[in-house]
This record gives C-alpha cells, structure tokens and sequence, in this order.
C-alpha cells in the first residue's frame, strides 16, 4: 500500500492559474490512486466509487 512515500511528483502536471501563476495538479490516474489510498479526500467511500465510475465513462467517451 502506497503510504506517503516520495513518487517524484509522478503524475503531477502544472496548468496556468489566472494571475498566470503556475499550479500544481494531480492527472487523473494519480487522482484516482490518491483517493483509493485515502478516500476521506473523495468525500468517503461512495463518492470513491462514483468518482471511478465517472471517471469509466469519461475514459471510455475519449476514445482512449
């Protein structure tokens, strides 16, 4: 189980702010382990699951 340790900001990308600040963000792969590992951050256990679910279908409408 993955417990703080250091990940290198793997899947750590930064997007522009709107005072043009650089902002660190998670992408969606790291969102989703983030909350597997500690769901509180989702909003508790069903709102991990219908954040997968979610996530399922927007994969799927890429076309990815």
């Amino acid at each position: 189980m993955i417990a703080g340790k250091n990940t290198n900001r793997l899947g750590v990308e930064e997007i522009a702010g709107p005072a043009s600040e650089t902002i660190p963000v998670t992408n969606l792969e790291r969102t989703l382990i983030d909350i597997v590992v500690r769901p509180a951050y989702a909003g508790g256990t069903s709102q991990l699951l219908k954040a997968y679910r979610t996530a399922k279908v927007g994969y799927r409408s890429t076309g990815s």
